[in-house]
């Protein structure tokens, strides 16, 4: 598996930083700067670089950015910028449209959009008339947002100008570091696993019929392997087998406390007799001991 390695964008210099900000000449900046350069600026402004708010321009022998209608638009909603007034005249074939402006904390401005109309009619006329009031409207809204750039609507008529708009693709986002999977020779298969937890199992020795303990340890945990008690009380019933079986509620002849235990039926048991109770089978719960199958025996007082 092969590692991605994420390509930071190259550090501009400070001389190039001082073109770019100062001179505001971005030619000397290869492509990755000059995206980097332009993603600042739309942040700095809260615009969205994806919607390509600016383009670029060769101006003057320069390269700068220049204001499209997205820039406008975002600008006018982020600042709450209202048009109040439109004004047009026409002075010698020229048709000007003055824009007057506001903005939601009261401050104004007003800015003019001017096209030749000297000889157009029809359609190309009502574009010009059109032209002019848009070219207005943008300009103030620049204006009152306190950016000094080309509209784009006044780039186009810049003679000689070079017009670009820049490649803007999302981010992507880092790949995470691969997983790296070890050797899976170095893994035991579930038959060795099973081995290994039961190895790791404690072991328990097999019971003393002869060893008894009190009942008190058995209530615990029932680390004894063998109890000696009185029948307080026996439970006749069919398994399903249809096998006769019993539940013998017992008492401890030194502690006397009682445990109810379940085992087939001893023949002729009755409540009152002295038994035996032996462990047959136990198992290891983390560190405790318990009975999982025994035997009853009556015994003589």
């Amino acid at each position: 598996m092969s590692n991605v390695i994420a390509m930071k964008p190259e550090p501009i210099s400070k001389e190039l930083q001082e073109k770019a900000l100062l001179n505001g000449d971005l030619g000397p900046l290869n492509t990755d700067q000059r995206l980097a350069y332009y993603r600042a600026v739309c942040e700095s402004l809260g615009l969205n670089p994806l919607t390509k708010p600016f383009g670029y321009i060769q101006l003057n022998g320069k390269l700068v950015l220049y204001a499209l209608k997205d820039c406008t638009e975002q600008l006018r909603g982020l600042h709450k910028v209202s048009i109040t007034n439109l004004a047009v005249q026409s002075i010698e074939g020229v048709y000007v449209v003055t824009a007057k402006a506001r903005r939601a904390d009261g401050k104004e401005d007003v800015a003019t959009g001017a096209v030749f109309t000297n000889g157009l009619k029809g359609n190309d006329l009502a574009n010009a008339l059109m032209k002019a009031e848009t070219k207005a409207k943008r300009r103030v809204t620049l204006s009152i947002c306190g950016l000094g750039m080309l509209d784009e609507t006044e780039a186009e008529t810049v003679p000689g100008a070079v017009l670009a708009v820049p490649e803007i693709k999302p981010e992507q986002p880092q790949k995470p570091t691969p997983l790296v999977i070890p050797n899976t020779d170095v893994i035991p298969g579930p038959d060795k696993l099973k081995t290994q937890v039961q190895q790791a199992e404690p072991t328990i020795p097999d019971p003393d019929p002869n060893s008894v303990y009190p009942m008190s340890v058995l209530a615990d945990s029932m680390e004894c392997d063998a109890i000696v008690a009185n029948v307080l009380d026996i439970k006749q019933k069919k398994t399903k087998t249809g096998k006769d079986a019993a539940d013998y509620l017992l008492v401890d002849n030194v502690t006397k406390k009682t445990v109810t235990v379940s085992k087939f039926g001893v023949p002729n048991m009755q409540v009152g007799d002295f038994v035996k109770v032996s462990v047959l089978k136990a198992k290891m719960y983390g560190e405790k001991k318990f009975w999982s199958a025994w035997k009853i025996e009556r015994i003589a007082e």
